[in-house]
């Protein structure tokens, strides 16, 4: 993976987390950004494809076996899933104090509530099957779910082998749930873009990347100018109804078609990245910088943007312009700062998670437990969950 690619993998991540971010806002300050502040759904299809890329691309280069594999997924998701779950539960029992109203038609949890919920997503079970379980006021977490469980199939199936392969990836697609599986595809074309991924980084093609790349961009423009919900209800109306009321199952056809398109146009800048690394050079740290905290804004924004309300509900301020800009302005600040305060906590958690570990002794033959205990970190982000 050429730097080119690697930085517009981690700038696409960021404008992920802000389209998310923006349609989220949109609901705490009642005025919406125009255009880019209703795409929010379909930027999480962008992080499933980023993910099976560079999940499947670290599996290849940096993980040797399962269990190396394995801690450093969990590293990286409870590095920022922990802290996002303690922050809720703060920010929310403060700010439900402070303004109640503010938090309609979310409602205080009880004790019991809240230890439930932590220990779901903590475990990321909060998506199981028919279930959809928040910790507190925290939305988002329900993406973490799907994330994990795509780890967990995928790295099944690329490790192991034989008969233990088809159980376990048979299994952990039981326990996942249909809602679960059905997304999955979109997360597959991450992993089929990196078998496209030219070997020799030299060996690109730079005419058919950038027209690829902008065919993409057409496409884009095409998806969002027309009404692709109405005319998927049209055309597969008892799929829909049948997938929505029986198994809650949102990833119908228009899912898979935006995951195919913006597979398109991270190949195409695949083809044309080898050729203008230059151009990337003056922007990498600062490219850097932003996904570092991509992950954070995606699980901190939504416990802000509501304790942001509810002071400036608390303070009689319900509407108007500075009302609008504080929401956004404090509740990025807050959620980007607090994104880089946590991303660093994945390198010290592994290697908490590795001398763990390392106290049992090794599985099955070939799987190299303490060796993966014992080797060293040296992982860098490059898209949430990664």
């Amino acid at each position: 993976m050429n730097k080119s690619l690697s930085l517009y993998m981690n700038g696409v991540s960021f404008l992920a987390a802000m389209l998310v971010f923006l349609f989220h806002m949109g609901y705490f300050s009642g005025w919406r950004v125009p255009i880019v502040g209703h795409y929010g759904s379909e930027a999480v299809i962008e992080f499933f494809v980023l993910s099976g890329f560079v999940i499947s691309y670290t599996a290849k280069n940096k993980h040797p076996d399962l269990p190396d594999y394995a801690l450093s997924r969990l590293a990286r998701l409870w590095s920022i899933s922990i802290p996002a779950i303690v922050l809720t539960c703060l920010l929310d029992k403060i700010g439900q104090h402070l303004a109640l109203p503010a938090y309609s038609p979310m409602m205080p949890y009880s004790a019991t509530k809240w230890i439930a919920a932590a220990l779901a997503n903590g475990a990321f079970l909060n998506q199981f099957w028919s279930f959809s379980i928040w910790p507190g006021t925290n939305g988002p977490f329900w993406s973490i779910a799907y994330e994990f469980w795509y780890y967990a199939i995928f790295g099944a199936g690329f490790y192991l082998t034989g008969r233990r392969r088809v159980f376990v990836v048979i299994a952990a697609l039981l326990v996942a749930g249909p809602k679960i599986v059905a997304a999955f595809p979109i997360w597959l074309i991450g992993v089929a873009l990196l078998r496209a991924l030219p070997v020799d980084r030299r060996s690109t093609a730079p005419i058919t990347g950038a027209l690829v790349w902008c065919a993409s961009l057409g496409f884009l423009v095409a998806f969002f100018s027309f009404d692709v919900s109405a005319w998927e209800e049209a055309a597969f109306p008892t799929i829909a109804a049948v997938a929505q009321k029986t198994w809650d199952v949102d990833f119908l056809p228009k899912s898979y078609l935006l995951g195919l398109i913006l597979g398109m146009n991270l190949y195409g800048f695949m083809l044309l990245s080898g050729s203008i690394t230059h151009v990337a050079k003056p922007l990498a740290a600062f490219i850097s910088v932003l996904a570092d905290a991509s992950f954070g804004i995606y699980l901190f924004h939504y416990p802000i943007g509501y304790f942001v309300k509810a002071m400036l509900w608390r303070q009689g301020v319900t509407d108007g312009i500075g009302y609008i800009a504080t929401i956004y302005l404090v509740s990025f600040a807050v959620s980007f700062g607090f994104g880089l305060l946590f991303d660093p906590l994945r390198k010290p958690l592994l290697r908490l998670l590795r001398r763990i570990m390392g106290f049992f002794p090794a599985p099955a033959a070939g799987l190299g437990w303490r060796a993966a205990a014992l080797a060293p970190t040296g992982l860098k982000s490059t898209s949430i969950g990664s």
